[in-house]
């Protein structure tokens, strides 16, 4: 049994936990919290006090958020002495979970209807990317390029289908967000920025998205994608948000000129493949959950908290792991559909929790 799991499965998943509570553990803390957030409506029971509704939930709000800040001082305390027990390499993975907001996945209710199911092999996966821990059940060779094969290998092979599954699946998620926030009518997948200019002349250039009016009014925002593993090994000594900001750069000089000739607006979306996402790709974020609260009538926290998980349940869609053939191919086939007009893009996204299930597994 896994000692990261064994160690904090019960933590919160922004701790880098699975959010599965252990009632034994949290008796003593939860019967505190219950006495000091009844103590007013007790001692009007009692006849001490006269019952003062108000006074009552202020009761409870005051022990409710002294308990949670409590038990987020625990769970801290909890998974540094957990990281120092892994190595170097593993607890730069974990320590991102905990960092930055990638895990709201593990908290969103698995519901099919809104794509965020995950299938067993696709959420046995995503633990492995969010622990750092080896893949189960897959073949000792990469079917791509023949070298041998682990979770690394399987995140970086750019032979085999791997790569540009996962970010395919992404690029069809931004643009179902964006056609939702913006309109289909205003999102086109894959434009051309420029055209090959002859045999000799410069290369052709096309995005991913194109989103008219996101960044500014009557004016087409293309969008190009990048997805970065920040585990692989020439990342080891640098943080994961210079990583990502470098990628960022890099796109805004492959694309920057190239689209301002054409009167656009560009913008990279880099994103790694355990859900940290840019400043660039937060910003679209943004923008596009402030346009979505106002028109669904939903508070913003809640939306952007929803466009969060779809992100990262496109991330984790695209499985590393090539144990079954099915799994590959489905993800190959509704690539080719999306490719081929965009009222077939965001039909299928999946992903999320049977946590219980698969720690009994275990």
């Amino acid at each position: 049994f896994d000692l990261m799991y064994s160690y904090c499965e019960c933590l919160s998943p922004r701790n880098a936990g699975l959010g599965l509570r252990n009632p034994v553990s949290e008796a003593a803390q939860s019967f505190s919290v219950s006495q000091k957030g009844t103590a007013s409506l007790a001692a009007a029971i009692l006849g001490k006090s006269s019952y003062i509704h108000s006074e009552h939930l202020d009761c409870l709000k005051r022990a409710r958020k002294e308990g949670r800040e409590q038990q987020m001082l625990r769970e801290k305390v909890d998974l540094e002495s957990t990281l120092e027990e892994l190595t170097d390499c593993r607890s730069r993975t974990v320590r991102r979970a905990a960092d930055f907001r990638s895990s709201g996945w593990i908290s969103a209710v698995p519901l099919a209807d809104h794509h965020l199911d995950l299938s067993p092999q696709e959420f046995r996966d995503a633990l492995a990317i969010r622990y750092g821990r080896p893949l189960a059940a897959v073949p000792s060779r990469c079917d791509g390029c023949g070298a041998a094969f682990d979770l690394n290998h399987g995140l970086n092979c750019k032979k085999g289908g791997l790569v540009i599954q996962r970010h395919n699946e992404l690029r069809d998620v931004v643009g179902d967000l964006a056609a939702r926030a913006f309109g289909p009518r205003n999102v086109t997948l894959e434009p051309v920025v420029r055209e090959q200019q002859g045999v000799d002349g410069a290369a052709g250039l096309r995005c991913d998205v194109g989103i008219r009016g996101a960044l500014n009014p009557q004016t087409q925002a293309l969008i190009d994608i990048r997805v970065v593993n920040l585990d692989a090994g020439s990342y080891a000594g640098r943080t994961p948000m210079s990583v990502l900001e470098s990628a960022e750069d890099q796109k805004k000089r492959l694309y920057a000129d190239a689209v301002t000739a054409r009167r656009g607006d560009f913008s990279p979306f880099v994103a790694s493949c355990d859900g940290v996402l840019a400043p660039q790709a937060n910003h679209l974020l943004r923008v596009v959950a402030d346009r979505l609260h106002r028109s669904w009538g939903r508070p913003y926290s809640v939306t952007m908290g929803w466009i969060r998980t779809r992100v990262q349940l496109a991330l984790l869609e695209g499985p590393p792991t090539v144990c079954g053939a099915a799994a590959l191919s489905g993800g190959a086939l509704r690539g080719r559909m999306m490719a081929q007009g965009y009222q077939k893009a965001g039909n299928r996204y999946s992903t999320v929790v049977q946590a219980l299930l698969y720690t009994a597994a275990c």
